[in-house]
């Protein structure tokens, strides 16, 4: 979809691309309506435009490719020790273990 509308700080106009996954246009318009309407001069959008529909199915809509991440959002838990001994820090994390 693209949203028209006039921005609320610079009075300029404005269309913006939005995605919205809903289980229909009327919903999919409130959806663009309730997220932009605070950025909107008088929470007002001009106009949205549907430029492509599908059915929609629940579950996972997008995958992207995979990467390399900077950080490992688990570097920073305790390591449960294989012999059966105290749990230690992630070696490496640089972080306390939490208590």
């Amino acid at each position: 979809m693209i949203a028209y509308y006039e921005d609320a700080e610079t009075q300029g106009r404005v269309a913006q691309a939005v995605v919205v996954v809903e289980k229909d246009v009327k919903a999919a318009v409130e959806a663009v309506r309730t997220t932009l309407g605070r950025r909107a001069a008088g929470g007002r959008i001009i106009a949205v435009e549907v430029k492509e529909r599908h059915d929609v199915e629940t579950g996972v809509v997008f995958t992207g490719e995979p990467y390399i991440p900077l950080h490992w959002p688990t570097l920073n838990r305790r390591a449960t020790a294989s012999d059966g001994g105290d749990p230690q820090a992630v070696p490496g994390s640089g972080a306390e273990p939490a208590s």
